[in-house]
């Protein structure tokens, strides 16, 4: 007999159609149980579509469809799907910071504590914001986060603000940083410290004089 099966608690109900053409494969939700959604609907039901394609063995690419071109004519529903779009964006953001936190390898930049810091000159924080940090002490910055020459952690807002992993969560997977140039010798001496690094890649200069 028939079985109702309920969705997973973080899942939804809806319809996915699969079109089989000559060297691609096209997958289409919802048309057949969501009738109007909402912005906030149509983003989950593109995110767990692309789950289930991911999960088919295909590398989903999200597209949404309107009756419109490029927003002309305006309508309730175009306006719905530009909504949809900008929700998703703010989502990847969350969603590439988590892939970050459960990779189990990863590669990343030290940065040092000089006036061209990359973090500086970007404009990512601000003059006063590096001067303090330095002043507490910090000698080398990972993924937005400062360390002392002997490891320690320098605790400030710009680490609680940055759109990163926590230092935390640094040390929980393998994370090994790429460095370069006498100008980083230290940087590289002060995360290393903080003991949350697998690995370094460096020259070998920069090796010799960190053993020096």
């Amino acid at each position: 007999g028939l079985r109702v099966v309920d969705p997973a608690p973080d899942g939804r109900i809806m319809g996915l159609s699969i079109v089989l053409a000559k060297g691609r494969t096209v997958f289409i939700a919802d048309t057949t149980v969501a009738e109007t959604p909402s912005p906030e609907e149509l983003g989950d039901i593109a995110v767990k579509a692309a789950m289930a394609v991911r999960g088919m063995g295909h590398t989903p690419r999200v597209a949404f469809m309107s009756y419109s071109t490029f927003g002309n004519p305006s309508g309730e529903r175009s306006a719905r799907v530009k909504q949809a779009v900008a929700l998703l964006e703010q989502r990847g953001v969350a969603a590439i910071m988590q892939m970050g936190i459960e990779a189990t390898l990863r590669i990343v930049g030290i940065g040092t504590m000089e006036l061209n810091a990359t973090i500086l000159s970007t404009g990512i924080i601000e003059r006063h914001e590096f001067e303090a940090a330095l002043r507490a002490g910090a000698m080398g910055e990972i993924l937005g986060h400062f360390f002392s020459i002997d490891g320690k952690l320098i605790e400030n807002d710009i680490s609680a603000r940055t759109l990163s992993m926590s230092a935390a969560d640094i040390g929980r997977q393998k994370t090994v940083a790429v460095a370069g140039g006498r100008a980083k010798v230290n940087a590289v001496k002060a995360v290393l410290a903080s003991g949350l690094l697998y690995g370094v890649i460096i020259d070998e200069r920069t090796a010799k004089a960190l053993t020096a």
